[in-house]
C-alpha cells in the first residue's frame, strides 16, 4: 500500500466506522498505519480533508458520539474548531477544518496505536 493510499484509509476511517460493523481499532489496524505511523503529519493529511470536507464533519460526529472517561475531542465552537484531551489536557483552536480535522485524526489514531501497540507491532 502506497503512503497516498495509506492517508486516504486513515481519513476515511469515521466514515467507514459510521457504515459498518468493525471497531475503530479494528479499522486502524486494517489502514496500515503501524509501519508508517511516524510518516503520518498533520500536513500530508489536512490536503485530504480540505478536498473531502465531508470526512471532517463524519470525525467530528464521531469525537461527539465517543464514550471515554479521557482521550481526544474535536469539536467546533462557533466559527473555530477545537481540538483537546479530556478531562484536562492541552485544547487546540483552529480557523481551518482541514487542519483542524487533521490535527484531531493524527491524535486520535497515534493514541488508539499506542494503546494497542502489540496488534500494530509499534514498540514505542
Amino acid at each position: 500500500m502506497t503512503e497516498n493510499e495509506v492517508i486516504e484509509r486513515v481519513c476515511r476511517l469515521a466514515s467507514d466506522f459510521n457504515g459498518g460493523s468493525k471497531s475503530m481499532v479494528d479499522l486502524v489496524a486494517e489502514s496500515n498505519v503501524g509501519g508508517r505511523i511516524a510518516k503520518l503529519t498533520v500536513s500530508n493529511l489536512a490536503p485530504y480533508f480540505a478536498q473531502h470536507p465531508d470526512l471532517s464533519y463524519d470525525w467530528l460526529r464521531w469525537s461527539a458520539s465517543k464514550r471515554v472517561t479521557s482521550g481526544w475531542f474535536f469539536t467546533r465552537n462557533g466559527a473555530d474548531f477545537v481540538v483537546g484531551f479530556f478531562p484536562k489536557g492541552d485544547v487546540l483552536s483552529f480557523q481551518d477544518l482541514a487542519v483542524a480535522c487533521a490535527e484531531f485524526v493524527l491524535r486520535e489514531v497515534r493514541d488508539i496505536a499506542k494503546r494497542h501497540r502489540k496488534i500494530f507491532g509499534i514498540h514505542w
